[in-house]
């Protein structure tokens, strides 16, 4: 190995000095050395995204904005779509054409450009995580997916017409969707509104709700 670097007892397959040197070099070239090569994404991942891990901490203590809401929707996006697919995976095994057919496979499923990206973005801090700690060579290239969202409208007299001429199963539902048509409130504020916010002529908006996927 050149100088200053350590041998891990990493066994090169070689049958040769020569061709294991050779070997040795690509490696290197590569990236780090890596200084264990079993770990597998679930277990390094492991509440990777919890309030008090390193990698919260670590945000706050360098004056990065960072919320528990933020770390839950990523501990949620872990847990539901990258340990499913990835977490048997060991660290050095996910490359670049696996993250390419992970990517895609949550196109298959219909998820839009936003949320994939999402995704992606949470497996990139595990990787570099990992890369920190010496568990990967390097963080593999990774590739976004396209975010082209559809121009967002606003439905005609006619269109609101026939929703609501529906018979509704859940009064809720149809009073909940009559204050967005009405008001132009986003879900959210929709969702936390209470009694007390109603007003004569008009509705008090103090705060908003919105619902997080759970495992």
């Amino acid at each position: 190995l050149p100088d200053g670097s350590r041998s891990t007892g990493k066994n090169t397959g070689q049958t040769s000095r020569g061709a294991a040197e050779r070997w040795a070099w690509e490696y290197l070239n590569k990236g780090q050395i890596v200084i264990n090569e079993n770990i597998t994404l679930s277990d390094f991942s492991l509440n990777f995204f919890d309030w008090g891990n390193d990698w919260a901490v670590d945000l706050k203590a360098t004056g990065k904005r960072i919320s528990k809401r933020q770390c839950k929707e990523k501990t949620s996006i872990l847990n539901n779509r990258i340990i499913p697919a990835l977490g048997t995976y060991k660290l050095t095994h996910i490359t670049k054409a696996v993250i390419k057919t992970f990517r895609n496979d949550l196109y298959r499923q219909g998820l839009k450009g936003s949320s994939i990206n999402k995704t992606l973005s949470c497996l990139r801090a595990i990787l570099e995580s990992a890369e920190e700690k010496q568990l990967i060579q390097a963080v593999p290239k990774i590739e976004r997916a396209a975010e082209n969202s559809k121009k967002r409208g606003i439905l005609t007299p006619e269109e609101v017409k026939k929703i609501f001429s529906f018979e509704w199963s859940d009064f809720t539902e149809y009073v909940a969707n009559l204050t967005a048509a009405s008001t132009g409130l986003r879900q959210s504020e929709i969702l936390g509104l209470q009694r007390k916010n109603i007003k004569a002529g008009y509705l008090e908006i103090l705060k908003s709700w919105e619902l997080v996927t759970r495992e």
